[in-house]
């Protein structure tokens, strides 16, 4: 199961972060902990694509929220502290 669907949510957020938040591929990559050639397959959809999973409305609205959290904490170069803490749904990750 996880391995249908985390390289289908990492398409969905690399796409959605290059996209939608003009990040670059290196960046989107390091955050995500893949190559950027994978982030390269990922927004072509060569790699990871689940037309039904980005079709999902749930999922589709908490990506969108989570790439507008993801794309302010990395665009926050200026050294200012902010929450970084992302939720989806019930549990609340960081990411250092």
């Amino acid at each position: 199961m996880a391995q249908d669907v985390l390289p289908s949510l990492r398409a969905f957020i690399a796409k959605e972060l290059i996209l939608e938040y003009k990040m670059n591929q290196i960046a989107v990559a390091e955050w995500l902990g893949v190559s950027q050639p994978a982030v390269s397959q990922y927004v072509r959809q060569l790699r990871g694509f689940n037309e039904s999973l980005m079709k999902h409305e749930t999922v589709n609205k908490e990506i969108k929220n989570l790439c507008g959290k993801v794309a302010k904490h990395i665009g926050n170069a200026d050294g200012r502290s902010e929450d970084t803490s992302i939720s989806i749904g019930s549990p609340s990750i960081t990411k250092e």
